[in-house]
């Protein structure tokens, strides 16, 4: 199934891609090393010899593409291959799915279409997750691999850089539903034939006396703060403060908070922590990046309304190196040292491909412009997605095509931010320039991977002495070890489970819970290990439980069970129309775990922009899910209550719930203020309030109300009447009702007709007259009004 002479035979490809078409697999070979022909290999055999689809999901546009585009070069298959992302129509993606073998997709795209029940994930014999150590918390990877799952299939998760902790490693396989794992060193005997040199070099260069008077001022505010913040005893006494030292001091202080702490000390103390963050980075902004960065991100502070922000800007300091910057009229040396390199290997090696990795696009956009002025340099800026304000993101069109130009020279140096870390395919890059150096191992690894595939490659990291680039570059490599090291012992540790007899499946099961319940009994060394904790969803258990009949109520007292089959208030059957069993859901809604939860609730989705609300139960009932943090956020720039007034004016029975906790320990907000807030909207708005712990509780509120909804009578009021009393509220109310008219429409319509009747006299033109209402939705009003009412049937 594979095109003649397109696949180098490699034996530890062909081992590795045998052994997952027996079991789920997780491959684990840095970028070099070929993961995506393994996938190849694998989706050609799975074509050959069964037949059902393969699903390959990757978490980025241009991967998507790019995958796409390997499995049409190498597999010689007449199947289709269906592309989907974001940009495909809703409406069209399941004819599309329907008629594909092949569908390579973003995960998002897939979780939205199996939350709204337009796709299921039955006939598909192999799903395949490029970038798998992506599949932790919330991240859609994980909600696939559930819904999978449950009907088996083999399923092949990819990664270069899974990490050093083995718990997250251990974590990515249970929420995949791993079995096996097939890692691969530089080192492994059937690898190292196929390993090239990658040269690394450091260029060590010298904060300009012009930004080290910049950096001094900003570093003595820095100490300052600082030794505010060790007053309160959250720093280590002795030693510098590290910027971890600054978060676990915010984790403590918070936790002092969520434990019911009431010192208005410990507010004062969460702010000096934010200064203190604020400084760091601007810090590192003065001696890492350069004039332009750093005057980028005063002027965001500038624009900051944060408590912090606003210390800061007022800081005489401050003040101080806005006026030395004014007179600056340099870059950071890096950027000439890069200007120099680049230049050195075009002139060497005139057909090089060179990637340039920065953190900033203000960097990126400097660097382009700089490499510009050489003789022989091509360079191309290739940054994300994202557009904010002047600074334009790049289309995946865009991205794609950048690539291709650099494939084909037409392009020869690609100035890059972290979007060109994982996954592109350009395997003829020579020399790769890191301008920062990565604490992450794996952003290292990703970036270094980008060099040394087809043959010898070079790496040169930019580092400024004394600064925080030093920290961040040994960091990496000792983090880098460590996760080599942890593979290894991983390795070793499953083979010692599996060696046991247990399947294979559960050695992961009993390898990740011992990883888990080791960090627990840490935390909580009074546990009693050979039985479960009591919780809300793990009550204490008895051996007679089964056999014990539950206490009768009080006679008169209804008990807790009947409320699951309570009587439902008659609903007139003219007033009535048959209802599909379906949420609608805001689609802002579908990043939040709460969507994902109700899909295994198994309720059925409806995905729609909603003005107002974010799940519609019925048309009588609405909920407003407010996170904590949102809750307080809207209640401080007034949106809460404009929200609430609009949920009343559409439901007759809009719900409120907050989600989380903190709700008087987040934010410096008084709790007679908070408490005053959730009076305001109970009685003087008649909206419920109810509190979830989590998502999972949200969505189980929300199932037991689509159950009080619509689980008794299947049908739902067309028009429930909303217990209006005053005329203007009923009269909207009668004009609401017409097709494409909003709260909002109606309100201009009676205030531009003055009265009911005129409205329904109008003309079109006349109704056009009125902001906001179209021709098409003119005409659909008129058509409801003058149209003969037919039956059902008729």
């Amino acid at each position: 199934m594979l095109y003649p002479g397109k696949v180098e035979e490699r034996e530890y490809q062909v081992k590795i891609a045998k052994s997952c078409m027996e079991r789920p697999t997780l491959v684990v070979l840095h970028t070099a090393l070929g993961k995506t022909i393994i996938a190849v290999m694998v989706i050609a055999e799975v074509l050959r010899t069964r037949k059902g689809k393969v699903l390959f999901l990757a978490p980025t546009k241009p991967l998507v593409q790019q995958h796409a585009n390997s499995v049409r070069e190498f597999v010689n298959t007449v199947e289709d291959i269906a592309v989907f992302t974001g940009e495909v129509a809703p409406s069209k993606r399941k004819d599309v799915w329907d008629g594909a073998r092949i569908i390579v997709s973003t995960p998002q795209v897939i979780v939205n279409d199996l939350m709204a029940g337009k796709l299921t994930l039955e006939g598909i014999d192999l799903l395949v997750f490029d970038e798998a150590h992506r599949a932790v918390g919330d991240y859609a990877y994980v909600f696939i691999a559930e819904k999978f799952r449950a009907q088996g299939g083999l399923i092949l998760g990819m990664t270069a850089s899974p990490g050093s902790d083995p718990h997250k490693v251990l974590e990515v396989c249970a929420n995949l539903g791993i079995q096996n794992v097939e890692i691969r060193t530089d080192y492994d005997p059937d690898v190292a034939p196929y390993i090239h040199d990658i040269r690394e070099e450091w260029v060590r260069v010298s904060i300009p006396p012009e930004m080290k008077r910049v950096s001094d001022a900003l570093r003595s505010a820095f100490k300052e703060y600082v030794d505010k913040l060790r007053r309160f005893g959250v720093l280590p006494k002795g030693k510098p403060a590290s910027f971890s030292d600054v978060l676990a001091a915010r984790e403590i202080l918070q936790a002092r908070l969520h434990s019911g702490g009431k010192d208005q000390s410990l507010y004062q103390a969460l702010s000096i922590v934010a200064v203190v963050m604020k400084l760091y980075h601007a810090v590192d902004m003065a001696e890492t990046q350069g004039y332009a960065a750093l005057q980028n991100y005063l002027n965001k502070m500038r624009g900051d309304k944060s408590k912090a922000a606003r210390t800061l800007v007022e800081d005489p300091r401050i003040k101080d190196v806005e006026r030395v910057m004014a007179g600056l009229q340099f870059e950071h040396p890096k950027v000439q040292r890069v200007s120099a390199i680049v230049e050195e290997e075009l002139r060497a090696h005139p057909d090089s491909r060179i990637i340039v990795f920065t953190n900033y696009r203000e960097i990126c956009d400097m660097i382009n412009e700089e490499l510009s002025k050489i003789e022989g340099a091509r360079p191309v800026r290739f940054v994300g997605q994202a557009t904010k304000g002047a600074d334009r993101g790049l289309r995946q069109k865009e991205q794609i095509a950048l690539i291709e130009k650099f494939k084909l020279g037409e392009a020869n140096v690609l100035v890059a931010t972290s979007v060109a870390e994982e996954g592109l395919d350009i395997p003829s890059t020579d020399l790769v320039i890191l301008y920062e150096p990565q604490a992450s191992e794996i952003r290292t690894i990703q970036r270094r991977g980008r060099t040394g595939r087809k043959h010898a490659g070079r790496i040169v990291y930019l580092i400024t002495k004394g600064t925080k680039d030093e920290g961040a570059h040994f960091v990496s490599k000792r983090r880098e070890r460590e996760m080599h090291g942890e593979l290894e012992r991983l390795r070793d540790e499953l083979r010692k489970h599996i060696a046991l007899g247990q399947e294979p499946g559960e050695a992961f099961k009993t390898a990740f819970q011992a990883v888990v319940g080791a960090r627990a009994g840490a935390a909580n060394p009074s546990a009693t290990p050979d039985k479960a904790p009591v919780t809300q969803n793990n009550p204490p258990q008895s051996s007679a439980q089964s056999t014990v009949k539950p206490a009768e109520p009080p006679r008169g007292q209804t008990s807790l069970a009947a409320f699951e089959a309570a009587p439902k208030p008659e609903v007139p059957a003219q007033c009535v129309k048959p209802v599909s069993p379906e949420i609608i859901v805001d689609s802002r809604e579908l990043n939040s775990a709460v969507a994902r939860e109700l899909s295994k609730l198994g309720l059925v989705l409806k995905i729609e922009t909603l003005e107002v609300g974010d799940y519609v139960i019925s048309s009588r009932v609405a909920v407003e899910r407010k996170e904590v943090k949102d809750f307080l956020a809207s209640l401080l720039d007034q949106r809460l209550f404009g929200q609430v007034t609009a949920m009343k004016r559409a439901y007759q029975r809009p719900i409120l719930i907050v989600e989380g906790e903190g709700l008087f320990t987040l934010r410096n907000i008084s709790e007679q203020a908070i408490y005053g807030a959730l009076a305001s909207i109970a009685s003087d708005f008649g909206v419920p309030v109810l509190f979830s712990k989590d998502a999972l509780e949200t969505a189980k509120y929300i199932q037991a109300l689509f159950k009080r909804e619509q689980g008794g009578d299947p049908r739902i009021p067309l028009r429930p009447g909303k217990g209006r009393t005053a005329l203007h509220e009923q009269q909207q109310f009668v004009v609401e009702g017409l097709p494409g008219i909003s709260a909002t429409l109606a309100q201009r319509l009676l205030g531009h007709f003055g009265s009911v009747r005129a409205i329904m006299n109008a003309s079109i033109e006349e109704l056009c007259d009125v902001k906001g209402v179209g021709k098409m939705t003119a005409e659909q009003v008129k058509r409801v009004i003058e149209e003969r009412y037919l039956e059902k049937g008729e």
